[in-house]
């Protein structure tokens, strides 16, 4: 497995994949107090299904992380104060992938998680070129998107919540994913929902979730294709 950590234009990144080689890539964000590494778990096996897995440290995290974090987080309303954090990250998605591109990396998908999962509803509005998208454990109210609806028409968009969740409920997701399924015909919407589980998931939830994960971006990004190489 080939895996390199280093940064782009101030930007903390982790990339794992088989090798060197240009492949279709998935932009992975963490949950809130995390970082990149969080989740090298769910990297590795992206890569194994033959992505470029690349961890992004969001503003404020990781390798830029604040020297006071929490404190940032509780000095106002909580989502105010998370988009502080969220609005910067999302405006280098574009940034990123000009990088990637002209390396002949592609097509490209996001996947983020609670935190991140907030920025993947969001993503569609800043950046088109992303074709397929995993928005676990979010909530898409903090980004108006029925205001944004066009934005989302074409994307493969799967979102999975807790039912259960005592932190981001699963709701809005919901209404918004059948929204989206009602309003489009190309494009793949889908939203799984695990009744018994809260914001922490049961690992057989987490694990079917995930798996769903794996085979949703291949389905989108590598299509018939088999990258065996």
């Amino acid at each position: 497995m080939f895996e390199r950590s280093f940064s782009f234009s101030g930007i903390p990144l982790l990339a794992v994949s088989r090798d060197g080689r240009p492949r279709p890539t998935v932009l992975f964000y963490h949950g809130l107090h995390t970082d990149k590494e969080t989740h090298r778990r769910e990297l590795e096996s992206l890569a194994g299904r033959g992505f470029l897995a690349l961890g992004v440290d969001a503003a404020g995290h990781g390798g830029r992380r604040m020297p006071d974090l929490s404190g940032f987080v509780n000095r106002g309303p909580l989502l105010d104060q998370v988009a502080k954090l969220m609005r910067p990250t999302l405006e280098e998605i574009p940034l990123l992938i000009d990088f990637l591109e002209a390396e002949g990396y592609g097509p490209f998908g996001m996947c983020g998680i609670s935190f991140g999962g907030l920025m993947a509803y969001a993503a569609p509005q800043r950046e088109k070129r992303l074709r397929a998208i995993a928005a676990i454990l979010g909530d898409p109210s903090w980004c108006q998107p029925y205001e944004h609806v066009a934005h989302y028409q074409g994307v493969d968009l799967l979102a999975w919540n807790g039912g259960a969740d005592q932190h981001v409920a699963a709701e809005p997701a919901r209404h918004w994913m059948a929204h989206l399924a009602a309003s489009f015909a190309h494009g793949r919407y889908e939203f799984r929902e695990y009744p018994e589980s809260d914001h922490f998931m049961r690992p057989q939830d987490w694990e079917d979730g995930w798996n769903r994960t794996l085979t949703w971006f291949e389905d989108s990004l590598l299509g018939s294709e088999k990258l065996n190489s």
